[in-house]
C-alpha cells in the first residue's frame, strides 16, 4: 500500500533528441512498493520523481525550456513489486519558425519561452583601402588600413563613404518579481562580450556585440490554474559591429626635434602655412613623401568595458526563443 524509500534513476536512463521542432528527453526509473496490488497513482507519487512541468536537469546538462509533460509507470513481467517510470520531457512546438507556447499550457510565466526581435541599423562609415594599397575591406574600414587616394597618390578629404547594416536584436525575459534588473543593468550596460572558451553569444566573436540597454517593466498574467502571477519582463538589447575600439591615426600640428640636443616643438609647414601632417609613433616626424601606406596608428582605444555575456542566462540561438523580424 506504499512506495518503498524513493524512486532510483536508472543507469541507462538517459536518452533524447532534437528534431525541426522541438528538442525531447527521456529519463527512467525504477520505484519499489510494497503491494502487488500497488497501481501507478501510488507509484507516481513517489518522491524523487519529477513532476509533470518541472524542467528538465540532468547530472552534466539542463534545458530550462523543456519541461516534463509526460509521466508512465508499468510494472516489471518479473517482479510486480518494481515499477519502471518513464518521464518524457520536451520543448514548445515551434511553428512557422517561431517557439510557440500556447497560453492555456503555462502555469509558470518564468519558464515561458523569451521572445526576439530582429532589425538593422545603418551606418554611414568611410571607404578605405587594404593595407599597402591592397584591396577593398568592408568588414574592418579603419583599423589598420590606408585611405582612398587619387591617381596623384592625395588623400580624398572627406573621404568617400558607404553604407554598413549592423545587426541589432532585443531579448524580452520573463524573471521573478524581485530580481534585480536595475542592478544587472548598471553591470551590462555599455559593455561588449567577453567570453572565454567556445561560447559565442549568438555566432557573434567575442568584443564585437555590445549590451545598449536592460529595461525592466512589472507585468500580471493570469495562468492556465487561474491563478495570477506578478513577474518582470525585462527586455535587453543588443547591437553588433565589427569593430567598437577607437583606432586614431598619428598626425599632428607639429613633432618633436631633438636638433641641438634639446627636444623642442617643429611645427608642420608648406608653403609658410601650418598643416597637420603624420608623425611616426614616437613623436617624430614621418619621412617624406607621405603616402597612405606611411601612416602611423596609435593603440586602439577601448571605449567600452568587457563582460562576460554568458552570465546574462539568455536564449543564444532561436530554437531557444520565440522569433519574429522587424
Amino acid at each position: 500500500m506504499a512506495v518503498v524509500g524513493s524512486a532510483v534513476e536508472l543507469l541507462d536512463s538517459l536518452s533524447g533528441g532534437d528534431s525541426d521542432k522541438k528538442s525531447s528527453f527521456t529519463r527512467s526509473f525504477h520505484v519499489i512498493v510494497d503491494d502487488i496490488n500497488d497501481d501507478s497513482i501510488v507509484v507516481l507519487g513517489a518522491p524523487g520523481l519529477p513532476l509533470i512541468w518541472d524542467t528538465y536537469a540532468a547530472d552534466n546538462s539542463s534545458n530550462l525550456y523543456a519541461r516534463c509533460r509526460d509521466r508512465k509507470a508499468k510494472p516489471l513481467k518479473e517482479n510486480r513489486l518494481i515499477w519502471k517510470v518513464v518521464c518524457q520531457y520536451s520543448t514548445p512546438d515551434q511553428r512557422d519558425g517561431q517557439g510557440q507556447e500556447e497560453d492555456d499550457q503555462i502555469i509558470d510565466v518564468l519558464v515561458e519561452l523569451p521572445e526576439v526581435t530582429f532589425g538593422w541599423e545603418a551606418e554611414e562609415i568611410p571607404i578605405q583601402g587594404g593595407g599597402g594599397g591592397g584591396g577593398f575591406n568592408s568588414q574592418n574600414p579603419v583599423f589598420g588600413t590606408d585611405g582612398i587616394v587619387n591617381s596623384a597618390g592625395e588623400l580624398f578629404d572627406p573621404p568617400p563613404m558607404m553604407t554598413r547594416y549592423n545587426m541589432t536584436w532585443t531579448i524580452v525575459k520573463n524573471l521573478p518579481e524581485d530580481f534585480d534588473s536595475i542592478g544587472q543593468a548598471r553591470a551590462y550596460m555599455n559593455h561588449l562580450n567577453q567570453d572565454e572558451g567556445q561560447f559565442t553569444f549568438w555566432g557573434f566573436p567575442t568584443e564585437t556585440v555590445l549590451c545598449r540597454s536592460i529595461v525592466p517593466s512589472f507585468a500580471v498574467k493570469q495562468l492556465a490554474n487561474q491563478a495570477q502571477q506578478v513577474f518582470q519582463k525585462v527586455a535587453y538589447e543588443f547591437i553588433s559591429r565589427p569593430q567598437w575600439d577607437l583606432v586614431l591615426l598619428d598626425q599632428g600640428s607639429y613633432y618633436l626635434s631633438d636638433a641641438g640636443g634639446d627636444i623642442h616643438k617643429v611645427f608642420f609647414e608648406a608653403g609658410g602655412t601650418n598643416i597637420i601632417g603624420l608623425l611616426d609613433g614616437s613623436g617624430g616626424k614621418q619621412p617624406e613623401p607621405w603616402t597612405p601606406a606611411s601612416a602611423v596608428y596609435l593603440d586602439p582605444i577601448e571605449k567600452h568595458s568587457r563582460i562576460a555575456f554568458s552570465q546574462l542566462n539568455l536564449p543564444n540561438k532561436l530554437s531557444e526563443c520565440k522569433a519574429r523580424f522587424a
